[in-house]
């Protein structure tokens, strides 16, 4: 099965935090997509995308998308990890989800410029095909 955007990967390193990665772009030229995650709201926590409970399968309380931290990986890579079973699939990002993420990425203070340049370069939505 074939990774796309708007898909969930929760870590399932025994020494990681089991966080939840959504794609959120598109493989630019050089094959590379980013992979923003979602982590426990805390005090100082960055909170320009807030979720709640409901807000996708995997959120119980508040949650925030955590842009400092987010990824630029090559495609083959991520998908290496999925089926060496380093990440495993949770359901996927609903549309307004996503667009939520992304616009958030924009506007954030603390998303790295390499990850804000790469959001920026990927079209979305795709138009309707009819």
């Amino acid at each position: 099965m074939a990774l796309q955007i708007g898909d969930a990967l929760r870590e399932c390193n025994p020494t990681s935090d089991h966080h939840v990665w959504i794609i959120c772009t598109r493989p630019d030229m050089a094959g590379k997509i980013v992979l923003l995650n979602m982590t426990s709201r805390r005090r100082g926590s960055d909170q320009t995308c807030l979720l709640l409970k409901g807000d996708h399968p995997t959120v119980t309380h508040p949650t925030v998308i955590n842009f400092r931290e987010g990824w630029v990986r090559p495609l083959e890579r991520v998908e290496w990890l999925v089926q060496s079973r380093a990440l495993q699939h949770e359901p996927a990002a609903s549309f307004t989800l996503l667009d939520r993420m992304r616009k958030g990425a924009l506007l954030s203070r603390f998303t790295p410029p390499d990850i804000k340049a790469a959001i920026a370069a990927c079209i979305w939505p795709l138009p309707e095909v009819k």
